[in-house]
C-alpha cells in the first residue's frame, strides 16, 4: 500500500498547485516548520546579516569645537561605548541588542550608573522579563520581575518601521504577517511536495502484512501517519539526517522531469525578496541572481543608505538622548568606514592620498592599517603637503610674479618685455579676481 505524502499531482501550474496545497498543509500541520518568525530561514538570514553587519562597526562619541568636530575619545562615554557590558563582548552585546530589535521590535537596555549618575555599564534585559506601562504623568515604566524602573534606568531602542505605536515597536514580521505566512508556506510545500528540495517526489510504502485496510485502522494509521511524519520528517532542522521509518516500510522517491520546480522556486524566490525588502535589505546583497552593480563597493554603499544608516542613526540618538546629559555639545555616530573600504588595497590607496594631501598624519594612517606608530613625532605625528601647493594669498602671488619677472629680464629674445608686459597683467588680473 502506497501512502504519498500529497494527493496525486494533476497537470497544472505550480501557482495553482501551490494555492489548492496551502490548505491542507494548515490543517494537518497547524504548527508548520515554524514555531516562530526567527526561524524562517530567510528570515533568520535577513537578521543575521544586519546584526553581523552592525556589530563589526564602532558607535563613537563625538564633540562640537570651535574647529568642527572631533572625536572625543577622552571622555567616559567613549570608553563606555568601546566596551559598554561587563559580562558580554562589544560583538555579542550589539548582536543580542540588533537582533531583539529586528525579531522583537524593540530591545531593553539597563543603564547601571556610578555615585555620581554617570552610567557605568550597559546590560541587555530579557523583553518576556519586561511589561510596559505608562506613569500618571505620562512617563515610562517598566517593570522587571516586580520593580518598577523609569527611563533613568532602562532604555527602550523600538525598532524603526511603521508599527511603531508610540510606545512600543513592531518587528517587521508582526507587520507584514501576510508576508511571512506566504513564505513558510511555500517551504512547507517544497519540503512535504520535493522531500526537502526541488526535483523528487517522496513516497512511503507500507506492507500489507503489517497493515491491515478498514475504516478503523485506516483512521488510526492517518494518526499514527501523521505523528511519525512531524517527529521525523518535517521541519528544516530534520533535513539531511536520516529518517527513522516505521515498522515494515520502504521509503523511495519519484523523479518529477518537467518544469513545475523552476516554477516553484521562482515563487520562492519572489517571496525571499519580499521579506528582505521587509528589512529594507537589497536582494542583490543575499541573492546573487539579482546583482546589478558593478562592484563590491557599490552595493554596499547601497546597502548602508537604504537599510544600517537609518537604523544606526535610529540607535545611536537614542542612546545619546539616554546616556548624554541636556546641556552637550558631545553627539554619538557609527563609524561606517570598515563596511565602505572593502578590501586593504582601497584602504591602503586611500591612506596615501590622505597622507599626501596633508589629510592625515603617518602614525594615523598606520594605525588605520594596524601598524605601529612611528617614535620620531616630527615625521609621525606632522601633516605634510606637497611642496608644489602654496596658499593662494595676495603676498604669495606678487612673490610668484616678481620671481618669473625676473627670470624674464635675462632673456635675450626682443620680445621679453612684451612678456614681462603680460605677466604684469595677468597678475594685475588675478588680484583683482581676489578682491
Amino acid at each position: 500500500m502506497n501512502i504519498p505524502f500529497i494527493t496525486k499531482r494533476r497537470e497544472a501550474k505550480a501557482q495553482q498547485e501551490i494555492r489548492q496545497f496551502f490548505p491542507y498543509i494548515q490543517r494537518a500541520y497547524t504548527s508548520g516548520i515554524f514555531s516562530s518568525a526567527e526561524l524562517n530561514p530567510t528570515v533568520d538570514l535577513c537578521v543575521s546579516k544586519v546584526t553581523n553587519t552592525i556589530s563589526t562597526l564602532k558607535l563613537k562619541a563625538y564633540i562640537h569645537t570651535a574647529n568642527g568636530v572631533r572625536e572625543a575619545w577622552w571622555s567616559p562615554i567613549a570608553q563606555l561605548l568601546s566596551d559598554p557590558c561587563i559580562e558580554e563582548s562589544y560583538t555579542l552585546f550589539w548582536k543580542t541588542i540588533v537582533r531583539s530589535m529586528l525579531v522583537r521590535g524593540g530591545a531593553y537596555i539597563l543603564i547601571g550608573r556610578d555615585p555620581s549618575g554617570n552610567p557605568s555599564y550597559l546590560q541587555f534585559i530579557d523583553p518576556n522579563k519586561v511589561q510596559f506601562s505608562r506613569g500618571s504623568n505620562g512617563e515610562r515604566l517598566y517593570n522587571i520581575d516586580g520593580k518598577v524602573y523609569t527611563d533613568y534606568e532602562v532604555m527602550y531602542i523600538p525598532y524603526v518601521g511603521e508599527g511603531f505605536n508610540g510606545d512600543l515597536g513592531r518587528a517587521p514580521t508582526d507587520v507584514h504577517v501576510s508576508v511571512l505566512e506566504q513564505n513558510n508556506l511555500i517551504n512547507e510545500y517544497i519540503n512535504l511536495y520535493f522531500k526537502q528540495g526541488v526535483g523528487s517526489r517522496l513516497v512511503l510504502t507500507l506492507s500489507p502484512d503489517e497493515f491491515k485496510l478498514g475504516k478503523d485502522n485506516l483512521q488510526k494509521l492517518t494518526v499514527a501517519f501523521h505523528q511519525w511524519f512531524n517527529e521525523s520528517v518535517c521541519g528544516n532542522q530534520k533535513a539531511g539526517r536520516q529518517i527513522v521509518l516505521p515498522p515494515s516500510s520502504t521509503l523511495s522517491t519519484v523523479d518529477l522531469p518537467n518544469n513545475v520546480e523552476a516554477e516553484v522556486h521562482s515563487l520562492l524566490h519572489q517571496s525571499d525578496v519580499r521579506i528582505a525588502q521587509m528589512y529594507n535589505i537589497p536582494p542583490s546583497i543575499l541573492f546573487k541572481e539579482d546583482n546589478k552593480y558593478n562592484s563590491l563597493e557599490s552595493e554596499n554603499r547601497t546597502y548602508l543608505e537604504s537599510c544600517i544608516m537609518p537604523l544606526c542613526n535610529h540607535i545611536a540618538e537614542t542612546m545619546a538622548k539616554a546616556l548624554l546629559p541636556d546641556s552637550t555639545n558631545m553627539f554619538l555616530a557609527w563609524d561606517y568606514e570598515s563596511l565602505l573600504e572593502t578590501d586593504l588595497d582601497h584602504k591602503l590607496d586611500r591612506c596615501v592620498k590622505s597622507v599626501n594631501n596633508g589629510l592625515m598624519t603617518i602614525n594615523e594612517a598606520r594605525g588605520k592599517l594596524n601598524m605601529g606608530s612611528i617614535d620620531n613625532p616630527t615625521v609621525g605625528d606632522t601633516l605634510f603637503i606637497g611642496a608644489n601647493l602654496i596658499p593662494c594669498t595676495e603676498e604669495n602671488i606678487k612673490a610668484f610674479m616678481a620671481s618669473q619677472k625676473q627670470k624674464l629680464m635675462g632673456d635675450v629674445p626682443s620680445n621679453a618685455q612684451d612678456k614681462v608686459d603680460r605677466l604684469d597683467k595677468n597678475g594685475a588680473d588675478i588680484m583683482d579676481k581676489l578682491v
